[in-house]
C-alpha cells in the first residue's frame, strides 16, 4: 500500500505537476529499500501541497511515512491533488 501511495505522489507532482514535465511515474519495486537519505526541513505534507517534487523526494528517500496525516486529517496524497487541482487549472 505504501507503495501504491508513493507511486501516486510521483505521478500526480510529476506527470501531472501542471504540464511542467513528461516524465512517467516510477515503477513499483518488489521489495521495499531501506531509506538512504536525509528529510528536508518542511513536512511531506507542505512540500507536496506547494508542489515542491525536490522536497518530496527527498522525503520518500528518507522514508517518511506516507501515511501520516496532518492536523487536518490530511494525507501527503491529498495535498499533492490538491495541489494539482488548484493551481494547474
Amino acid at each position: 500500500m505504501k507503495q501504491l501511495q508513493l507511486t501516486a505522489i510521483a505521478a500526480l507532482l510529476l506527470v501531472v505537476g501542471c504540464g511542467k514535465s513528461q516524465q512517467s511515474a516510477p515503477e513499483p519495486e518488489t521489495k521495499p529499500e531501506a531509506p538512504t537519505g536525509k528529510a528536508p526541513h518542511i513536512s511531506i505534507h507542505k512540500a507536496a501541497w506547494k508542489g515542491n517534487i525536490e522536497a518530496v523526494k527527498q522525503h520518500l528517500d528518507a522514508g517518511t511515512d506516507v501515511n501520516a496525516k496532518d492536523e487536518y486529517g490530511r494525507t501527503p496524497l491529498y495535498e499533492a491533488a490538491f495541489f494539482v487541482v488548484t493551481v494547474c487549472r
